[in-house]
């Protein structure tokens, strides 16, 4: 068994967009918008608003719509100009899936993924206190798919080209990659603003949302990761350690060394004993 570490969900490039982590050690998974924040236009009042969106994108719930398995309002964390915008809602903890771009080289190690091993998800949250967010970020481990079953491109470029969609189809649809898989299969198909080529991970029961986000510390990352060369992690002086965590993470990282995976479930078990 191995296991995968991937960086998920809103990070600095999305402006005032964050994921919190509250004073107890719960958090919430902010994703990130449907479509690119450079992209967007502006309107004169400054709300972004998607009601009028592109028809194919209406598939996507808002971020006002999202439910917090913490019984939160997500308006209570997501500013205004936000809340009617689209989301990428993935990974989804509910159905437990996650889906992505192998062909991307950030996130070509997904490709090694089968049946037994495990993705980790890794996000970055800031603190929220009193009300509003501080400056003090950190990256944390939030949940992980035990992998059931993997989807890749041809398998779902077959499904909707075919247009027939199998009962194991059902178990991925509430995937941000699928969900205008049947009712707009054209658009699912095109090359730049569709989704062929997506991969879709399928999780078993025994996944998880974890109740209490796990610090990933310099201490960690050092106990569990090598660099892309299988060499011991660098820590220059002249780079927040925040900053390289997330230059190491920005692309999926393998774990399969036995000792460094039960360090890293050890860690956990800290902040989840139900883990």
């Amino acid at each position: 068994m191995k296991i995968e570490l991937i960086n998920v969900g809103v990070n600095t490039s999305h402006g005032s967009l964050k994921s919190p982590i509250f004073k107890d050690g719960t958090f919430e998974f902010v994703p990130i918008p449907a479509c690119d924040l450079s992209e967007c236009p502006h309107p004169p009042n400054g709300i972004h608003d998607c009601a009028n969106c592109t028809e194919e994108y209406t598939v996507f719930p808002t971020y006002r719509e999202l439910k917090s398995p913490n019984g939160r309002d997500f308006s209570e964390f997501i500013p205004e100009m936000y809340l009617n915008m689209r989301v990428h809602n993935d990974p989804e903890f509910n159905t437990f899936t996650y889906g992505d771009f192998p062909s991307n080289p950030r996130a070509s190690n997904l490709r090694k993924l089968e049946k037994g091993d495990q993705l980790f998800f890794l996000a970055r949250l800031v603190d929220w206190r009193n009300g509003r967010f501080t400056s003090n970020a950190g990256f944390y481990l939030i949940g992980f798919l035990a992998i059931e079953r993997v989807f890749n491109e041809d398998m779902l470029s077959e499904m909707v080209i075919s247009r027939e969609y199998s009962a194991d189809f059902e178990k991925i649809s509430r995937n941000a990659h699928m969900l205008s898989a049947k009712k707009y299969p054209d658009f699912w198909m095109e090359d730049h603003l569709g989704w062929y080529g997506s991969w879709v991970f399928l999780g078993s029961e025994h996944s998880q949302r974890l109740n209490f986000a796990v610090p990933f510390t310099r201490y960690l990352a050092d106990k569990t990761l090598l660099d892309a060369k299988g060499r011991n992690l660098v820590w220059p002086s002249n780079q927040t350690e925040l900053r390289r965590i997330g230059s190491y993470t920005r692309s999926c990282r393998i774990i399969k060394d036995p000792i460094r995976i039960e360090k890293l479930y050890e860690e956990i078990r800290k902040y989840n004993p139900n883990f």
